[in-house]
């Protein structure tokens, strides 16, 4: 009896490993807009403040390893930047956005709204209290060589 739940057991290891190896293995078509069923679209990017040390205007990362998809550009405010998208959603299903390493560990958390053509982010410090943008830099967190920068994400209908 002991023999046979050894052989089961190793027959359905192999079978969870051949399934892993399946899903790990599939691949689909990339499309420059990713398109799910029914005309739901993904959107997003990595909004990254500037390197400047005393901080600046925020921008889109673009480079060989980090692509946006479907993002224009960011305005900088003194209380948010906005995230401007290249085509307007009808209904926004869901989103987030979220910080790196180096500004988690800053203590900053980012308050997401999201709108139809854009996004708006709020910065907060570990007291609640809202942090000016534009004094972020992406040296934040004092590492060097670290850059900090948000991930944002959305589906949505068009």
């Amino acid at each position: 009896m002991k023999t046979l739940r050894i052989i089961l057991s190793a027959i359905a290891g192999i079978l969870v490993t051949a399934g892993v190896a399946y899903a790990t293995f599939y691949t689909y078509t990339y499309y420059s807009t990713v398109q799910a069923d029914n005309g739901v679209f993904e959107y997003g990017c990595i909004p990254r403040p500037s390197a400047n040390v005393n901080g600046g205007d925020w921008f889109i990362l673009n480079n060989d390893t980090h692509e946006p998809e479907s993002c224009t550009s960011i305005t900088t405010y003194s209380d948010k930047i906005q995230v401007h998208l290249d085509n307007c959603f009808d209904q926004v299903i869901t989103g987030y956005v979220t910080v790196d390493e180096a500004f988690a560990r800053e203590g900053i958390t980012p308050g997401l709204m999201m709108g139809l053509c854009e996004w708006t982010i709020w910065f907060y410090d570990r007291e609640g209290n809202l942090i000016n943008p534009s004094t972020l830099s992406s040296g934040s967190g004092g590492t060097p060589g670290i850059s900090s920068n948000l991930w944002v994400w959305v589906r949505g209908a068009d």
